[in-house]
């Protein structure tokens, strides 16, 4: 379920015995945890709330299986548990040579402990002996203690391949803490402006989604701001650019979108404003994000992954651009240079002509 679920579980109190929170907007996740806590653990929090990092599923088990002190539930909150960390650190276990030189026979794109990761380091030359099977655990979610809220709690994404995260989904336990979408985003931050006692329309709210991009940590943090400036009057999109410092890659990204949709003109209205108004040296932060964007059309022109937007271009000029831009990052350090007109004329000669035929389709 999308995180919008736990909050439904919270709210109708009707919480389930375990969950998984993982995924990328890790605001929100370390907020759905706190409402969790406050909810289930009211009194005795030092015996009703276990905090543990990266436990063996004995650790967890024993906690999970001791009663609440003096209130209905308690909670075990496992941080970074190894049974649901990204497969591919232990990839490279399946790569070494055998004893005769040649490579394993196991597909490199296949993970041999995917249920049981194994836990080695190398010390003087000797392996540490010692496995954490998911068993165990296993056993417990079949059966667990109806006094307990057991929540794995991962930064970032979690290997969805593993057994435990596949328990976890069949009790409907796992949130997906993915970034929303632009509606979403703008529909969350006029809630959050009301609940602040401010006034944010939609057009205001889709123009800071715009300017930073799709992390609230980040929006709620620049809101505050304009909500602070506007003083309970109605924000506009005039005292959200005063108030915040755009984020400079995510407004280029929007520029060379764009440009890339056949609208050449606004691409560069935006990325001349995004340099004029994030202060003396931007040029230094745009110059790489606009290399960033056009190797990666390069890249999957070279690695024959073309899609309508890197069919636009040869893999000439895109390696021209990317020159021009190199030679223009090296004059930028050693001479005076009006690096703004020098990247419109590098722009230019990338995206004229491409641009007039892509936006006659």
């Amino acid at each position: 379920m999308n995180f919008q679920g736990i909050y439904d579980d919270i709210k109708s109190r009707k919480v389930k015995q375990a969950y998984i929170f993982h995924g990328k907007e890790e605001y929100v996740k370390d907020d759905a945890l706190n409402k969790l806590i406050l909810l289930l653990v009211t009194d005795f929090s030092d015996f009703n709330l276990s905090i543990m990092d990266n436990p063996s599923p004995d650790e967890i088990i024993s906690a999970a299986e001791q009663l609440p002190m003096m209130d209905e539930r308690r909670i075990v909150l496992v941080k970074n548990c190894e049974l649901l960390i990204q497969a591919k650190k232990k990839k490279d276990d399946g790569k070494q040579k055998d004893e005769d030189g040649q490579k394993s026979d196991e597909p490199q794109g296949e993970v041999q402990q995917d249920d049981e990761p194994q836990l080695e380091e190398q010390q003087d030359g000797e392996q540490k002996k010692g496995k954490y099977s998911d068993a165990p655990l296993l056993n417990y979610l079949k059966n667990p203690n109806p006094s307990t809220v057991l929540v794995f709690f991962m930064r970032g994404k979690c290997d969805t391949r593993r057994k435990i995260y596949k328990a976890v989904q069949s009790m409907g336990g796992v949130v997906d803490f993915n970034f929303l979408s632009k509606q979403s985003l703008s529909t969350w931050l006029i809630k959050h402006a009301k609940e602040k006692g401010g006034i944010l329309g939609k057009r205001e709210a889709e123009h800071l989604v715009d300017i930073m991009g799709c992390s609230i940590l980040d929006l709620t943090t620049e809101l505050s701001k304009v909500l602070a400036y506007s003083q309970g009057s109605p924000v506009t999109i005039k005292s959200i650019d005063l108030c915040i410092t755009p984020n400079i890659e995510q407004n280029i990204f929007h520029a060379i979108d764009a440009m890339l949709d056949g609208n050449l003109k606004k691409g560069l209205i935006i990325m001349r404003s995004t340099i004029e108004n994030s202060g003396t040296g931007a040029e230094y932060t745009v110059l790489p994000a606009i290399a960033f964007r056009i190797r990666l059309l390069s890249d999957d022109k070279r690695c024959k992954k073309e899609n309508a937007l890197s069919r636009m271009f040869t893999e000439e000029e895109l390696d021209d651009a990317l020159v021009a831009l190199a030679d223009l990052d090296i004059r930028m350090k050693s001479e005076p240079v009006d690096a703004t007109l020098m990247l419109e004329r590098i722009l230019l000669g990338l995206f004229t002509g491409k641009c007039a035929r892509r936006a006659n389709k």
